[in-house]
């Protein structure tokens, strides 16, 4: 896995080096996560937040990858006999897209998502408790978006990564999995629609 992300990286790096058609940015938004267990009822869903930047590569008119890099508040709430709890688990992603535009400032994408665990913990009346032990370090999941970008650099999407790794490291399988609301801003922005 380790391997893996450092392809990634790596392959990423060169790829923005060669790139003339670059634009940068930044992007935040909302996070409304939950995870879905194999073998036990799933959790209620966890409000949180994300925040990154952005590098968005034309290929070509019509087609471009936007690789980001995210800090992602992830997890869920639950209840247990009458006492609600939160799981907090908190990750750094890679998100690589292949983003086709669809018309003026529409865009559909698609692609990996490679994410590093950053803390786990459970919280309880006013209590947190790490559970870092319980829950494997890398996480690997697919997004499915779309979103509109302005003429002056501002956008807007939607997107739902839905994971496959199994992040637990106890006998049942459970994935993350993750709806996305962002708002993004590209510096220098070249009008390609």
């Amino acid at each position: 896995m380790k391997r893996l992300l450092s392809v990634s990286i790596l392959s990423l790096c060169f790829m923005l080096s060669r790139a003339q058609n670059t634009e940068w940015g930044v992007k935040g938004g909302v996070n409304i996560s939950t995870m879905s267990y194999e073998n036990t009822t799933n959790p209620d869903t966890r409000l949180s937040w994300n925040l990154g930047v952005l590098a968005h590569i034309h290929l070509t008119d019509l087609f471009a990858v936007q690789p980001e890099l995210i800090y992602s508040g992830q997890g869920a709430k639950g209840t247990i006999s009458d006492k609600t709890y939160t799981l907090a688990l908190n990750y750094v992603t890679l998100p690589v897209l292949g983003q086709i535009m669809a018309g003026q400032g529409w865009r559909v994408e698609t692609g990996p998502q490679f994410g590093v665990r950053t803390s786990a913990s459970a919280k309880q009346d006013g209590n947190s408790s790490d559970i870092g032990d319980g829950f494997k370090t890398f996480d690997i999941g697919w997004v499915f978006g779309a979103g509109y970008l302005t003429h002056f650099g501002f956008a807007l999407d939607v997107r739902y990564i839905q994971g496959f790794s199994n992040i637990n490291d106890g006998s049942e399988t459970i994935h993350n999995r993750v709806l996305s609301l962002g708002i993004s801003y590209q510096f220098e922005r070249v009008r390609r629609y």
